[in-house]
């Protein structure tokens, strides 16, 4: 299953689909916000059997098999400066990941 939307994320992976308007963007962080919430639960308890999660982290898929991203929910003034680092780290992975397969397809072809 995660090959498969790997795959429809490559196949339909072009410059628009990187860039978000500013409403799209706060509905896409508030939406992973709680899906991460519910994945952290989880995944406290089973290493320690209880105790609310202290932060935003992890890929994980939900009960719904939909896959997690975090910080999709988050508010202004909820995230901390090491929640921003990440995202701003997994931004440019999926930036330079983007540059690359676009430059192999262009290439390839």
């Amino acid at each position: 299953m995660l090959a498969l939307l790997a795959k429809s994320f490559i196949v339909v992976l072009n410059a628009k689909s990187l860039s978000l308007d500013a409403i799209e963007f706060e509905e896409s962080m508030r939406a992973a916000r709680l899906d991460s919430k519910v994945s952290q639960v989880e995944a406290l308890r089973a290493q320690t059997g209880h105790g609310p999660p202290t932060r935003m982290r992890c890929m994980e898929t939900n009960i719904d098999g939909r896959s997690n991203y975090p910080y999709m929910e988050a508010e202004p003034g909820e995230l901390t400066v090491e929640d921003v680092e990440r995202f701003l780290s997994l931004y440019k992975d999926v930036v330079t990941k983007y540059t690359h397969l676009c430059f192999g397809i262009s290439h390839g072809s």
